[in-house]
């Protein structure tokens, strides 16, 4: 039985063989004309209409209007806060504003003690290393304590009044050049807390030291110190990017000062420390993003000349692809196959208006359906969760208003398979990138964190330019046909 199946099976093999070795003559025509029509495949070329709007970034229906301003939500992963107010011509001003609470260890204790247990001075401060906008501009923060602790939520918030008292703790005016100080390498921003409160840091001193309750525990000092409440009361020019928020207490303490073999005291001298209780991750923190004049924008848009986007939590652009026309497109010419191939897309801004508090042009935009927008950032994707459905524009050059998507066929072809009577609705949304390297992916850049893009950023898309105004629809097909 061993022995048949072999030779039949070298039989099979010399047939497969002298075939194939007919069919690789260059000239001979016959090899060619006997391929089946069903192996030969043509390439069809489409240009078909894209539609533009313009929408507002209010994607859970919690924004909040006061006066002229709009406060949309929108989730957040950055660990930054931002402060300030940029006027714009060109797409409205942006305003950042934030309410934080401060972190306590179990039984905390000053580190040294006070020369005659005497605090000297509290402030707020707050930490800086980079801004955006007018470096010149005066600006003013003004603080307030909170009236009750803050929930834990990843989103930006439009309505806090339930979160604000009356209680103003300070205010402080400063240039975002220089800040009021530098501590170490970093620009601050230093509120005091003495003026309208002469008592607060010797109040939380002396607590500290007799061991009072409210350090035992972070839910007990809550209860006493809800938080702060941090915002731009005055001035229009740009926007702190701060890395950290603080309650600072200054003091003095005898600091002992040893000889070069560590155990015989040279002297004695007196010098300032700085104690601080800090906002850290494990307690909440509130971003604010308002945007001016938003219905303003929104009206310009709605002229279909151009669609915008703005960040933080301002407008996305969402874009009609003709899915419907694609899936006729594939079913036409019975006897044939066709398969969508390639979708290439890709759009071009225009250059931001210059001046004192121009925008920055976003670095990268994400496209996305839109009915998956929230759960995306909910659920902290990056375009390697959601391949099929995600992908991202970059500028290739700073500053650039160039953005190219790739082929994005397959959301195409999944938005045909689940929805083939209607046309599919994707939105382009700025979005800060982390990017990492894979090595499998030959050293290609992929995001290891996708999240909204919180700094103040805007683009615009001429609607009805070459480039925009349509995308090319490659497809595939072959007659119908089977070697089975």
């Amino acid at each position: 039985m061993i022995y048949n199946r072999r030779r039949v099976g070298t039989a099979l093999i010399l047939g497969i063989a002298a075939l194939l070795g007919a069919c690789d003559s260059r000239n001979d025509s016959v090899g060619v004309s006997v391929v089946p029509d069903y192996t030969k495949f043509e390439v069809e070329e489409h240009e078909l209409p894209l539609e533009y709007a313009t929408i507002s970034a209010n994607v859970d229906g919690a924004a909040v209007s006061e006066g002229d301003i709009t406060w949309n939500n929108i989730y957040v992963r950055s660990s930054y806060s931002y402060l300030g107010h940029i006027p714009n011509p060109e797409y409205g001003g942006i305003r950042t504003e934030y309410l934080t609470q401060l972190y306590v260890p179990a039984g905390f204790k000053f580190r040294e003690t006070p020369l005659n247990h005497k605090i000297d001075s509290t402030f707020i401060t707050l930490y800086y290393e980079q801004f955006t906008g007018d470096k010149q501009q005066p600006m003013q923060v003004e603080a307030y304590k909170l009236a009750k602790s803050l929930p834990h939520s990843k989103y930006s918030m439009g309505d806090v009044s339930e979160y604000l008292s009356d209680i103003k703790l300070g205010e402080q005016s400063y240039i975002a050049e220089r800040g009021t100080d530098t501590i170490g390498s970093m620009r601050v921003v230093q509120i005091p807390l003495d003026e309208l409160h002469p008592n607060i840091g010797q109040d939380l001193y002396d607590k500290s030291r007799s061991n009072d309750p409210i350090f035992a525990s972070q839910e007990n000092f809550t209860k006493y110190f809800p938080g702060i409440y941090l915002t731009s009361s005055a001035g229009k020019g740009n926007v702190l990017k701060i890395s950290k928020t603080a309650l600072s207490f200054y003091y003095q303490y005898k600091d002992t000062v040893y000889k070069k073999d560590g155990t015989t005291i040279d002297t004695v001298k007196v010098s300032t420390h700085i104690q601080e209780l800090s906002h850290t991750s494990e307690v909440p923190q509130i971003s604010r993003y308002g945007n001016d004049s938003l219905d303003e924008l929104l009206a310009k848009a709605a002229s279909g000349e151009y669609t915008y986007v703005k960040s933080p939590a301002g407008v996305f652009t969402e874009i009609t692809v003709p899915t419907t026309q694609i899936a006729k497109l594939l079913k036409e010419e019975p006897g044939f196959v066709k398969q969508l191939n390639a979708t290439p897309l890709t759009i071009v801004g225009e250059a931001n208006a210059q001046g004192t508090y121009s925008l920055t042009t976003p670095d990268y935009l994400l496209l996305l359906p839109k009915d998956s927008l929230q759960s995306f950032f909910e659920k902290e994707h990056t375009e390697l969760n959601a391949p099929y459905t995600t992908y991202i524009g970059s500028s290739n050059i700073s500053g650039a208003t160039s953005y190219t998507f790739g082929n994005i066929s397959t959301v195409i072809t999944e938005h045909i398979k689940a929805h083939p009577d209607t046309d599919l609705k994707v939105v382009i949304v700025p979005i800060e990138r982390t990017v990492a390297t894979d090595n499998r992916r030959q050293n290609t850049g992929v995001s290891s964190s996708v999240s909204n893009e919180v700094l103040p950023s805007a683009v615009k898309f001429k609607t009805n330019s070459k480039t925009n105004k349509h995308f090319k629809v490659y497809i595939t097909k072959r007659r119908s046909g089977s070697p089975f």
